[in-house]
Formats: C-alpha cells, sequence, structure tokens
C-alpha cells in the first residue's frame, strides 16, 4: 500500500474531475509492486496511462479489466534487495508472473524477467534464481505479449 502526506498534495481541485493528485507517495513495505502501461481507446483516440498497482491483488484487477478498448501493454516490477539478493529496490520488466500455492501459507508468486531471471517473493527459494523447470507447475497470471 502506498501513504501520501497531506503537505504534497497538488490543488488541482475541479480541473482534472474529482481525483486527488500527489507529488508524492510513500512506501514502508518491503515488498514489491508494479508500474503497469495501459491504453484506452477513447473515440479513437488512444490515451495510455501508467499506474503503480501496489501489490499482486491489485495488478490482477487491472489485468482482468482488460478488452473493449483497455490494453495493459507493459508490466515493470519493483523488487525489494531481499528478494533479488542486491543491496538496492530493483524495477525490470515483466515477462510472466506465475502463482503456486504454499500449504504453510499465502500463495508464492514467481516473477520471470525480461532477462531471463526468476525470483519467488517468499524465502522458499534460499536466495538462489529459479529456473523454468522449477516453476512450470505454477499457474501464469501474467503473460507479455510478444511484440510483432
Amino acid at each position: 500500500m502506498f501513504k501520501t502526506h497531506k503537505s504534497t498534495e497538488v490543488g488541482f481541485y475541479g480541473l482534472f474531475g474529482e481525483s486527488q493528485h500527489w507529488r508524492l507517495v510513500e512506501r514502508n513495505l518491503f515488498r514489491p509492486w508494479f508500474c503497469v502501461t495501459l491504453v484506452q481507446d477513447d473515440d479513437g483516440l488512444d490515451l495510455q496511462n501508467t499506474l503503480m498497482p501496489a501489490d499482486v491483488q491489485m495488478l490482477v484487477e487491472i489485468l482482468n479489466q482488460q478488452g473493449d478498448g483497455l490494453i495493459v501493454t507493459d508490466v515493470l516490477v519493483m523488487m525489494p534487495a531481499w528478494m533479488t539478493q542486491s543491496d538496492r529496490w530493483t524495477l525490470e520488466r515483466l515477462v510472466e508472473l506465475r502463482s503456486r500455492d504454499d500449504p504453510d501459507c499465502d500463495p508464492v508468486y514467481f516473477f520471470v524477467l525480461e532477462n531471463g531471471s526468476i525470483f519467488p517473493d517468499s524465502g522458499h527459494a534460499d536466495g538462489h534464481i529459479l529456473s523454468m523447470s522449477e516453476i512450470n507447475d505454477a499457474q501464469i497470471i501474467y503473460q507479455r505479449k510478444q511484440k510483432g
């Protein structure tokens, strides 16, 4: 979830409808979040928007709303350092998002990146990068469409 502060609100009241606008959002959970590019057909004019879902559930809601003039064209995943075994957050293009039920807890999600790396969103992989053969039985939630 993202947190906003009243002092960073931008006063566009009424100019862009009923929405609120912020110059800053805060994230204090060290969990992956997404940057989703979508195109909406508005009477023959393609409007491109970027959404930032805070979790997989919100991403799935956006993906399920596709159809009749609304298409997700790209998904980036922002992964915390613990997930990639690095010293910083990492933003990468998502090629696939997969899910597998874990008998001990919530579903485990697997993030397949454009560079071929696969990272789980839990400590179940003991810090090693997974291979596709290790997640073949996981359900595909999102798969990037190939261009051309």
